[in-house]
């Protein structure tokens, strides 16, 4: 905690993407398949599942669920625990392919590396200026401690009262409260923080 000035922390919007997928998951078997998850993932069992489909993906979710939690958690915790600045962000690009990967787990690296040269996937311009701005984000990062720099939109940091996040995307460069459109990101993100306090 000493040695961090700043943090800059987020995930992609479907990073369980890449776990297996369990089939079978019903509103009625929701809560017992939840409960022979890790202890630390026993609050997605207060989540109200509609039916048996939402029951299904909002189980298979459960890595996605930990990441970005994860991540909140942390810039909740840099910002009003140890008082210093946090970006978040939710990387959100489609990416590319006939396979339509969407916004799998690590596609954010080609972006904020400047790598998608090194790819045979089929990038469009748009693809290539969000890995502009994403290239400058945390190269200003780096060097400053803070994302934004000249040309870029604002980047917001993220404090505990407003809770904004970076949605980065092809054109669509917004800040969002993350926790407002998804009610089951306070649990694991406020259990983090209490324990880290």
């Amino acid at each position: 905690e000493a040695h961090i000035e700043a943090l800059l922390a987020g995930a992609t919007s479907r990073e369980s993407m890449i776990m297996p997928w369990a089939p079978g998951v019903t509103k009625e078997t929701y809560k017992e398949m939840v409960q022979k998850l890790d202890p630390e993932f026993a609050p997605m069992a207060e989540i109200c599942v509609a039916d048996d489909a939402d029951a299904e993906r909002v189980f298979n979710s459960w890595f996605a669920w930990y990441m970005n939690n994860g991540s909140l958690a942390l810039c909740d915790f840099m910002d009003h625990v140890s008082h210093k600045k946090a970006y978040s962000y939710s990387f959100r690009r489609e990416v590319p392919g006939c396979d339509q990967p969407g916004p799998f787990h690590s596609a954010c690296i080609w972006y904020m590396f400047g790598n998608l040269h090194n790819c045979s996937r089929p990038f469009t311009e748009a693809d290539f200026e969000l890995e502009h701005h994403m290239n400058q984000y945390w190269a200003n990062f780096t060097k400053t401690g803070d994302p934004n720099g000249e040309g870029l939109p604002l980047w917001e940091p993220y404090t505990h009262e407003s809770r904004k996040t970076m949605i980065l995307d092809a054109d669509a460069y917004q800040m969002e409260d993350l926790s407002a459109a998804r009610k089951d990101y306070y649990h694991l993100r406020d259990r983090l923080v209490k324990a880290a306090e």
